[in-house]
C-alpha cells in the first residue's frame, strides 16, 4: 500500500537528485575548446608569436601546426614565469619543444597556471617570414566564475529534499507506532 510517506521519499530524492545536478554544474569550471589560427612571424631573429592559456587546475593540450612553406619552426611550451624570463632574453628552461615544418604536441599540464606556446624561428629561417597554421584543442579548467544562481538553487533544492525527508521520516515512524498499537481481531 502507497502511503504518504512513501511518495514524500520519492519527493526529497527529487529534490536531492536536482540540487546536486544544479551544484555540479553551477560549479562546473571544466571547459574544453579549440581553435585554429593562422598567422605569421616577420623575418627577424627577435619575431614570435605566443599563445596564452590560462587553466585553474590541469588539463590536457593537443597542437597540430605547420609552417605553410615548409620552413622549419620551433614551438616551446613555457610557464608564465619562465615565458617573462623569455621576453628578456634569458635561457629558460621548457615544459617541452619541438621543431620542424609540421609537428603534433599532446601534454599534461598538472598544475594551475599559465602557460604559453612559443613559436619562433627554427636555426636557419631568420631572414624570411613564415605564416604558421595552428590548430589546437584543450581539455581542462579555465579560470571562470561559478553560475551563482545555479549554485543557490542547488543548495535550496537539497536543503528542501532534506527538510522533505524529515517530514517522511517523522510520518513513517508515526504510521509504525500506530501499527503497533491496532487490535487484530
Amino acid at each position: 500500500m502507497l502511503r504518504s510517506y512513501h511518495v514524500l521519499f520519492v519527493l526529497a530524492g527529487v529534490f536531492f537528485f536536482a540540487g546536486f545536478a544544479l551544484l555540479d554544474n553551477g560549479l562546473d569550471l571544466r571547459t574544453s575548446f579549440q581553435g585554429e589560427e593562422t598567422f605569421d612571424i616577420p623575418a627577424g631573429a627577435q619575431w614570435f608569436y605566443a599563445v596564452e592559456i590560462p587553466m585553474q587546475a590541469g588539463g590536457r593540450i593537443h597542437i597540430d601546426f605547420q609552417e605553410t612553406s615548409q620552413r622549419a619552426i620551433s614551438l616551446l611550451v613555457l610557464t608564465e614565469g619562465d615565458y617573462h624570463s623569455f621576453l628578456s632574453a634569458e635561457t629558460v628552461p621548457v615544459i617541452e619543444s619541438t621543431s620542424g615544418s609540421s609537428g603534433v604536441l599532446a601534454l599534461n599540464l598538472r598544475e594551475a597556471g599559465t602557460y604559453y606556446l612559443v613559436f619562433m624561428h627554427a636555426a636557419g629561417t631568420h631572414a624570411v617570414p613564415q605564416e604558421v597554421e595552428l590548430r589546437y584543442s584543450f581539455t581542462g579548467v579555465q579560470p571562470e566564475e561559478p553560475e551563482w544562481l545555479l549554485v543557490g538553487l542547488g543548495v535550496v533544492s537539497v536543503g528542501l529534499g532534506a527538510a522533505v525527508v524529515a517530514i517522511a521520516a517523522r510520518r513513517r515512524l508515526r504510521a509504525a507506532q500506530q501499527n503497533r498499537f491496532k487490535v487484530v481481531v
